[in-house]
C-alpha cells in the first residue's frame, strides 16, 4: 500500500510539473503573468506612444437642446462623432463661456471636442 501511495504521489507531482511547464498550464500560450508575447508587444507601444496622442480632437455637427450659461455647459444632439461616442443627446463643457454666446436651442452647429470632451470651438453652421 505503501509503495502505491508512493507512486500515486510521484505520478501526480510529475503530472503537475508537466502542465505546468506546458501551453496548457500557462494559460494556454500565456507566460507567467497570463500575458501572451503579442500581449507585451502591443502593450509596450501603447506606453510608447504619447498620451495626448490617444485621442485626437473630434469635429461634430448636432442641433442645440440646452444651454446652461451658469455652468458653461450646452447640450447637443450630435450625428456619430467616432467609433466610442455614437449619435446622441449629450451635455459638453465649453473651453471658454464666451464660445456660448450669440448661439440659442435649435442652432444647427459644427464644433470640435478636446480629449478630455470640452467644446474647444463651435459655431452655427
Amino acid at each position: 500500500m505503501r509503495n502505491y501511495l508512493f507512486f500515486l504521489y510521484s505520478s501526480l507531482l510529475c503530472i503537475l510539473l508537466i502542465l505546468s511547464t506546458t501551453p496548457y498550464g500557462l494559460a494556454a500560450g500565456h507566460g507567467e503573468q497570463g500575458r501572451t508575447t503579442e500581449h507585451a508587444e502591443h502593450e509596450s507601444a501603447h506606453q510608447a506612444q504619447p498620451h495626448h496622442m490617444e485621442m485626437a480632437d473630434i469635429q461634430g455637427e448636432g442641433v442645440v437642446k440646452r444651454i446652461t450659461l451658469g455652468t458653461s455647459k450646452i447640450a447637443i444632439k450630435h450625428d456619430r462623432l467616432s467609433d466610442e461616442m455614437p449619435a446622441m443627446t449629450m451635455e459638453f463643457s465649453v473651453a471658454d463661456p464666451k464660445l456660448l454666446q450669440g448661439l440659442k436651442k435649435g442652432d444647427l452647429v459644427k464644433f470640435r471636442i478636446n480629449p478630455d470632451r470640452v467644446i474647444t470651438q463651435i459655431a452655427v453652421k
